[in-house]
């Protein structure tokens, strides 16, 4: 990328996603205060860096290609949204600095639609069959009624909560981990297809992102947002 040198604000936006995590509060600030183009050029020259990432950041500014990841979550029937496009939910800007400074999204329906009439179900991996049940039942019964819902992919509590609404052809919404075109959990694999057919993936990571832990804690703001 040659130290990462773009001119648009989404291109931009692809980069530092790929260069950091979510939730990274020197990128945040960066963005904030001057811009995600202006920033990019900052982490460029950046002698220092919280934690002493400079180095980091410079190193994956080297190798990371904003145009092929925007070119794969295409491929795979997705878009990169960013604030300002219509698609942005508002809700996202509740959130301040821990807002997202982009989303990854990979479906057939409009996410800041969907949100304006949404509900989270999250719950145990390790749920119980009573407890699965309960959850497919809301899943479906919220979906059947008009709301779209956003959960995080993981066995138990939230794939219940995806198939019951996928069963009523309603929408939902998993905000992942990892890459919307990777499978995590690999099993529910053909879960994830559903949902982009009739709905939406979404990730702060770009494609081909494997997960991480701290992924997992910090994607749930999301879908409390």
């Amino acid at each position: 990328c040659g130290m990462g040198r773009v001119n648009d604000d989404r291109t931009a936006r692809a980069l530092l996603s790929r260069i950091s995590e979510p939730v990274d509060s020197y990128i945040v600030g960066l963005v904030h205060e001057h811009g995600a183009v202006e920033a990019v050029e900052r982490i460029s020259r950046a002698s220092s860096a919280p934690g002493g990432k400079a180095e980091r950041y410079r190193a994956r500014l080297e190798t990371a290609d904003p145009e092929a990841d925007l070119d794969r979550v295409r491929e795979v029937g997705g878009r990169l949204i960013v604030p300002g496009d219509l698609e942005w939910p508002s809700q996202l800007d509740a959130l301040g600095e821990r807002a997202p400074l982009a989303l990854w999204a990979r479906g057939t329906v409009d996410l800041r639609l969907s949100c304006l009439r949404s509900v989270s179900i999250v719950g145990a991996r390790a749920a119980t069959t009573y407890g699965r049940d309960v959850a497919a039942t809301l899943g479906a019964d919220l979906a059947s009624s008009g709301w779209a819902v956003v959960s995080g992919g993981a066995f138990g509590i939230d794939s219940a909560a995806h198939s019951g609404a996928l069963a009523v052809r309603g929408v939902t919404v998993a905000a992942l981990a990892c890459g919307v075109d990777v499978a995590y959990p690999p099993r529910h694999a053909d879960l994830f297809a559903r949902i982009a057919a009739d709905g939406l993936l979404l990730s702060e990571v770009p494609p081909g992102a494997a997960p991480h832990r701290t992924r997992f804690l910090v994607r749930n703001r999301l879908i409390a947002a």
